[in-house]
């Protein structure tokens, strides 16, 4: 009897002898899995070093005064965390097929990650000495989603960086820029213009004018206090000293005062130089065209690509000094560049220390280059300045401060804390005088400018197709002074450290760049 479903093209239904059928069997072709480089265990091992050395020295001190039970601990925690990363890296498989990289890890908890390459904002690589004596890499992967990077690749060799630089640029849809992961091989200038560049002297001045010195000094104090180096010092033999050679004589005591402050600031200034020497040694900024690309770095080399049209603010930054030697920096604002948690410049140089130092005469052919078809000429812009009435509004405010401040002396120090008032008073007003004339406000035909700051300057500038939000408050203070406040915010995520949040506006001004502003945007 012949079965009723004998005509189908099932493999069961062919009878022996029939001949095969033409139509094509479709075969299911998996993406190729990649894994990180074997000597990943080795970082993650030292990684795990660094993250339990002070826990390390705690549980030692612990051991020495009898008590071995927290070192027991810290033996026990430290070898979970080796055993975990070893899961982490001898399951981790990654993949890039359909215009994503997929990353999965884990065997009981299973993470897998979806990363459409259209999204990513930003894809940086890091080499210490470590990473270069083993030809390898660490690849971090930023989008708009957050301030951490969306993944970590810890560590591939430089082969499959290439590699997957290639993959990226093959298989994305929209044909992200040809180069994306940048290469840690010198980069190939003949077909990359090189856009700035610094030299020795550029980075001895910027550490003479920066305040890095002082943020060493300050960390080396916190880890003083923190180990109690200090109370095994004698300070009671420090201070016989300072009275055996200290000058009697008032005029010399002055004199020698000086010098002392003199030379604290100098070794200041140099531990400044000598971080800005570490850090962006060799800085060399690109671009093709379709992304910028710095690499810098002595001993731990970064190399960090930026795709030009994800630049979402620009600020340029002059404080004190950098304005006496006619000096600027650069920072940028992408959609993922945000800030994070234990931060340093080596995660960051892509964003907060993107242009750590330029000349003036350089900052209007660099922020052209940032942006394509940006004119830059601050002194040309129509900046608009704040409420005629604006600093009498801020002085009244200093006098009430500086009657908080009375209050306050009196309550710690009656009665002469009275006097705490008025001597910061000259102060506060000086400061709100020129923290109202510093206000500037400009709307050019690509975007908005603001200008803010007194002792630290601060320009930043957006543009129209980059505003996500914008918006006109008015606080209760503000409508009795016929006054209002103009927001502008973009998708940027704030290294810059500053905003557009025009204070102390003709109300009525605001509201008709907010009606033009909103046109322009939606336009």
């Amino acid at each position: 009897m012949a079965s009723s479903d004998a005509g189908t093209d099932s493999p069961g239904s062919r009878q022996a002898g029939e001949p095969p059928s033409d139509r094509p069997v479709r075969v299911q072709v998996l993406p190729e899995s990649h894994s990180l480089h074997p000597s990943s265990i080795l970082f993650f091992f030292i990684a795990r070093i660094r993250s339990y050395l002070i826990p390390a020295i705690v549980a030692a001190f612990a051991a020495a005064a009898g008590s071995s039970f927290l070192a027991f601990l810290l033996g026990l925690g430290f070898l979970v965390a080796i055993v975990v990363d070893g899961v982490r890296l001898y399951t981790l498989r990654y993949h890039i097929a359909g215009g994503e990289l997929v990353v999965r890890q884990g065997i009981l908890f299973r993470q897998h990650r979806t990363i459409p390459l259209v999204r990513i904002q930003n894809i940086d690589l890091l080499q210490n000495p470590l990473h270069r004596l083993l030809g390898v890499a660490e690849v971090r992967v930023e989008t708009a989603s957050g301030s951490d990077p969306e993944a970590t690749l810890r560590v591939l060799s430089l082969a499959e960086v290439d590699r997957l630089k290639h993959r990226i640029h093959d298989e994305s849809p929209e044909g992200i820029g040809s180069e994306t992961i940048p290469s840690m091989i010198p980069p190939d200038l003949p077909r990359e213009q090189e856009l700035h560049r610094l030299d020795p002297r550029d980075l001895i001045t910027l550490g003479l004018i920066s305040n890095r010195g002082a943020v060493l000094v300050a960390v080396a104090a916190g880890a003083f206090y923190e180990f109690e180096l200090h109370e095994r010092l004698d300070w009671g033999m420090a201070e016989r000293v300072v009275r055996a050679f200290w000058p009697a004589n008032l005029a010399v005591a002055v004199v020698v005062s000086f010098l002392l402050g003199m030379g604290v600031l100098l070794i200041l200034r140099i531990l400044g130089v000598f971080w800005c020497l570490l850090r962006f040694y060799g800085y060399q900024l690109t671009t093709d065209d379709e992304n910028l690309r710095v690499h810098a770095g002595m001993f731990t080399k970064v190399s960090a690509t930026i795709p030009r049209p994800h630049v979402q603010f620009i600020s340029i930054h002059r404080s004190v000094l950098a304005r006496w030697f006619s000096r600027a920096s650069i920072r940028i604002e992408t959609a993922g560049g945000g800030a994070r948690a234990n931060e340093d410049a080596q995660s960051t140089i892509s964003r907060r220390w993107f242009l750590p130092i330029v000349r003036e005469s350089a900052v209007g052919p660099l922020m052209g280059a940032l942006r394509q078809g940006l004119a830059w000429n601050e002194d040309a812009l129509a900046w608009h300045s704040v409420h005629p009435h604006a600093i009498r509004r801020l002085v009244r405010k200093s006098v009430i401060l500086s009657m908080a401040f009375s209050c306050i002396g009196l309550v710690f120090w009656w009665p002469f804390g009275i006097f705490a008032g008025p001597i910061l008073l000259p102060g506060l007003v000086w400061h709100a005088k020129r923290y109202a004339a510093s206000l500037r406000y400009a709307r050019s035909d690509t975007g908005i400018a603001f200008r803010s700051g007194v002792l630290l300057e601060k320009t930043s500038v957006t543009f129209f197709d980059k505003i996500q939000v914008v918006d006109v408050l008015q606080t209760p203070f503000d409508r009795r002074w016929n006054m209002a406040q103009l927001r502008i915010d973009t998708a940027a995520a704030g290294p810059a450290e500053h905003r557009i949040h025009a204070q102390l506006l003709e109300a009525e001004f605001a509201r008709d760049e907010f009606i033009a502003i909103s046109h322009l945007i939606l336009s």
